[in-house]
């Protein structure tokens, strides 16, 4: 029997999930929702669309969240109340305060939950996995990650103007996000030692980071 799902925003990732949940058979996707009515009418052929995020828990069994970080924590709590199992887009929360409260929520909620870093599923990173584990690639003394971008938001993400603002946004907590996780998941639990971030209107500003250095300590020193 398929699982009854909703999506809770309709962008860059909520579109591509239309299709994704469409294509499965174990889903069953029967509404979706955005406060942006255009969006909806781009996707009303393939999908029912209800008139608010609230319908969309009443309907679904699993609730998949692909809002701006700085309403995930609504959405999540929703869930929370209604018993619904939750697929949310990453970060859970837009600081670590929020995101270890949402946490606390859903783990008191008993319900099935998870947070989409694409590496957790990813084929590469399973067979990276396996290589490492069984000493494929020797030692690890060390790894690098080194990101740099020739504009940001990129073309794909234009309309998501969000992502140039601190408060929720930045290539940081975007695209950075999912290698720390795979590298934690590659090289077990690391703690962050040092950090420094650079912004293009100042420390008082709004506008998200232009550069960041990191070190993480752990089995093996990381840096970004």
């Amino acid at each position: 029997m398929a699982h009854r799902v909703g999506i809770i925003g309709l962008g860059t990732v909520g579109s591509r999930f239309v299709e994704q949940f469409g294509s499965h058979d174990a889903f069953d996707l029967v509404a979706a929702w955005d406060h942006d009515a255009a969006a909806c009418a781009d996707h009303e052929d393939r999908v029912t669309i209800v008139a608010s995020a609230e319908d969309v828990v009443a309907a679904s069994e699993l609730v998949y969240i692909a809002v701006p970080p700085l309403f995930h924590a609504t959405y999540v709590e929703a869930c929370v109340g209604a018993g619904r199992a939750i697929f949310c887009e990453k970060p859970l929360g837009i600081d670590v305060a929020e995101s270890r409260r949402l946490v606390e929520a859903v783990e008191g909620s008993e319900r099935p939950a998870a947070v989409n870093f694409v590496f957790g599923a990813a084929p590469s990173a399973r067979r990276l996995l396996d290589e490492i584990a069984g000493g494929a690639i020797g030692d690890i003394v060390r790894a690098d990650l080194r990101f740099h971008f020739c504009e940001w938001p990129r073309a794909w993400h234009a309309r998501a103007q969000w992502l140039t603002r601190r408060d929720q946004g930045g290539w940081v907590r975007e695209v950075a996000s999912h290698f720390v996780f795979l590298a934690e998941r590659l090289l077990g639990p690391l703690s962050l030692s040092d950090a420094v971030v650079g912004y293009p209107d100042g420390p008082d500003g709004h506008l998200s980071e232009r550069w960041a250095a990191a070190e993480w300590t752990g089995a093996a020193p990381l840096t970004m």
